[in-house]
């Protein structure tokens, strides 16, 4: 019980000790009656706080029982009767709701419970929408009511938008491994889909899009910014990790059918090249067989720009570069001397750039 409650005034008020009466005694002078002083109600600091002590450490439920009679309505429901029939329950979020929630979550930059509360909210609507499409099941039609008839026939299935919030969110995250969260996050949108496909469930498809490998490359990229040791291998860590992480993306976007932009190009080599095995004279290196093919197929769509030459360039040796880009392209001046990036992309073949 609160002793700052109205319920706890009277048990107050019981406890106050009685008060003598004042003496009716005065003292005469310069026809003024001074009332004599009374020291009846002057209480020892030591026996004040003794009495508040015990105040405070009876028990409330014994003074409580003492105060009010089992038939008292507020003893009975421990609240105020009229509030017996009030709603306690917080309302159904709905999409909408779910849909604000994640637009924020893209905006928020933090560790790494945040992307993964992100995650929460887009599997709690795939729970959601399967436990209204059971209530749609069992009830009938005739037996409905309009609100749950609202709510039954409800579209809670996330949407791309709503994947792709979650992958925005890892892609600002702080955390290191942000990219290796990124994937799995992005793995499991495709399981899904493989799901709701084979009829595992009501979902309706809805297939990640450039916005999606862009945030996943996002999240690979780490700029080196520690200055203690420890962290500085962290840093190269997660930048080896970042790099395995876009390969194996680049993997999946070969066998589909996506169309890459020359950003979406410049993206994925910079993931891929950011490890430290790059450049590297072994011809087996996993970086730079995924750096040929990205590179490769980039010339075929004609979208070689000059930050994706300079990220070639920087990545390969001399070998290697005239390996890519053909004999018949010189990188060196009659001189010997290696020509700037932007001299050699306008010796590279047209349709190699004509998309740019």
């Amino acid at each position: 019980m609160e002793l700052c409650s109205p319920m706890a005034l009277d048990w107050k008020r019981s406890r106050r000790p009685l008060q003598k009466p004042k003496s009716n005694n005065s003292i005469e002078g310069d026809n003024i009656e001074h009332p004599a002083p009374d020291n009846s109600n002057v209480v020892d600091p030591v026996e004040k706080s003794e009495r508040l002590l015990s105040i405070l450490m009876e028990p409330p439920s014994k003074t409580y029982l003492q105060l009010h009679d089992n038939n008292d309505p507020f003893h009975q429901y421990q609240y105020p009767k009229h509030l017996e029939n009030t709603k306690h329950e917080s309302p159904a979020p709905t999409r909408k709701i779910y849909t604000m929630v994640l637009l924020s979550f893209a905006k928020e930059s933090g560790p790494i419970h945040v992307a993964q509360q992100a995650e929460d909210v887009v599997w709690s609507m795939i729970v959601r929408a399967n436990q209204l499409l059971k209530l749609d099941q069992l009830l009938e039609i005739s037996e409905r009511s309009d609100n749950i008839e609202q709510l039954a026939l409800e579209n809670l299935n996330p949407s791309a938008e709503h994947w792709n919030c979650v992958l925005q969110c890892w892609s600002i995250s702080t955390d290191r491994d942000r990219g290796f969260h990124a994937y799995s996050f992005l793995m499991s949108w495709l399981e899904w889909n493989k799901r709701c496909e084979a009829g595992e469930c009501s979902s309706k498809v809805s297939a990640p899009d450039m916005t999606s490998y862009h945030s996943v490359l996002w999240a690979c990229l780490q700029e080196s910014r520690a200055s203690d040791g420890n962290d500085k291998i962290e840093d190269a860590r997660a930048r080896e990790m970042g790099s395995g992480v876009a390969i194996r993306l680049w993997r999946g976007v070969e066998k589909s059918n996506l169309s890459l932009d020359a950003a979406s190009y410049t993206l994925f080599l910079r993931a891929i090249c950011q490890t430290s095995e790059l450049p590297s004279k072994s011809s087996s290196c996993k970086a730079l067989v995924a750096l040929a093919r990205v590179f490769r197929r980039c010339c075929d769509d004609g979208m070689v720009s000059l930050d994706v030459l300079e990220i070639v360039r920087d990545a390969t040796t001399e070998s290697q570069l005239k390996k890519l880009v053909g004999k018949n392209v010189t990188l060196v001046d009659e001189g010997g001397t290696a020509l700037p990036t932007a001299n050699m992309l306008f010796r590279l073949p047209a349709e190699w750039t004509v998309n740019t």
